[in-house]
Protein backbone atom coordinates (compact mmCIF):
# COMPACT_ATOMS: atom_id res chain seq x y z
CA UNK A 1 0.00 0.00 0.00
CA UNK A 2 2.98 2.34 0.43
CA UNK A 3 3.16 3.57 -3.22
CA UNK A 4 -0.48 4.68 -3.15
CA UNK A 5 -0.29 6.62 0.13
CA UNK A 6 -0.79 10.33 -0.66
CA UNK A 7 -1.78 12.21 2.49
CA UNK A 8 -1.20 11.48 6.17
CA UNK A 9 -2.91 13.00 9.17
CA UNK A 10 -2.44 13.07 12.93
CA UNK A 11 -5.25 14.09 15.29
CA UNK A 12 -4.40 14.84 18.92
CA UNK A 13 -7.02 13.30 21.22
CA UNK A 14 -5.44 14.28 24.56
CA UNK A 15 -5.47 17.49 26.57
CA UNK A 16 -1.92 18.90 26.64
CA UNK A 17 -2.12 19.24 30.46
CA UNK A 18 -2.29 15.43 30.76
CA UNK A 19 1.18 14.67 29.34
CA UNK A 20 4.64 16.04 28.66
CA UNK A 21 6.71 15.35 25.56
CA UNK A 22 5.32 13.81 22.41
CA UNK A 23 6.20 16.73 20.13
CA UNK A 24 5.85 16.12 16.40
CA UNK A 25 8.93 17.05 14.40
CA UNK A 26 9.46 17.19 10.66
CA UNK A 27 12.85 16.92 8.98
CA UNK A 28 14.13 20.39 7.99
CA UNK A 29 10.86 22.17 8.91
CA UNK A 30 10.54 24.48 11.91
CA UNK A 31 7.18 23.92 13.64
CA UNK A 32 7.98 25.73 16.90
CA UNK A 33 5.51 28.54 16.13
CA UNK A 34 2.57 26.09 15.76
CA UNK A 35 0.89 24.39 18.73
CA UNK A 36 0.51 20.84 17.45
CA UNK A 37 -0.24 19.54 20.96
CA UNK A 38 -3.62 21.26 21.35
CA UNK A 39 -6.44 18.77 21.92
CA UNK A 40 -8.45 18.26 18.74
CA UNK A 41 -5.78 19.68 16.45
CA UNK A 42 -5.43 17.91 13.12
CA UNK A 43 -2.18 17.98 11.20
CA UNK A 44 -2.42 17.07 7.50
CA UNK A 45 0.73 16.62 5.41
CA UNK A 46 2.06 14.82 2.31
CA UNK A 47 2.93 11.22 3.17
CA UNK A 48 6.44 11.52 1.75
CA UNK A 49 7.48 14.01 4.47
CA UNK A 50 9.66 12.32 7.13
CA UNK A 51 8.53 12.99 10.70
CA UNK A 52 8.91 11.66 14.19
CA UNK A 53 7.01 11.87 17.46
CA UNK A 54 9.24 12.42 20.49
CA UNK A 55 8.83 10.14 23.52
CA UNK A 56 6.24 10.95 26.18
CA UNK A 57 8.08 11.81 29.40
CA UNK A 58 5.04 12.01 31.70
CA UNK A 59 1.38 10.96 31.45
CA UNK A 60 -0.37 9.53 28.38
CA UNK A 61 -0.96 11.03 24.95
CA UNK A 62 -3.51 9.53 22.60
CA UNK A 63 -3.41 10.31 18.89
CA UNK A 64 -5.13 9.05 15.78
CA UNK A 65 -2.93 8.56 12.72
CA UNK A 66 -4.37 7.86 9.29
CA UNK A 67 -3.53 7.85 5.62
CA UNK A 68 -5.43 8.68 2.46
CA UNK A 69 -4.58 6.53 -0.56
CA UNK A 70 -4.95 7.29 -4.24
CA UNK A 71 -3.84 6.25 -7.68
CA UNK A 72 -0.16 5.40 -8.12
CA UNK A 73 1.99 8.34 -9.28
CA UNK A 74 3.16 7.97 -12.87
Amino acid sequence: MMPSRKISFIINLSDSSEYQGGEIEFLNIDTTSVDLNEQGSCLIFPSYMPYRINPITQGNKYILIGHVHGAVFR
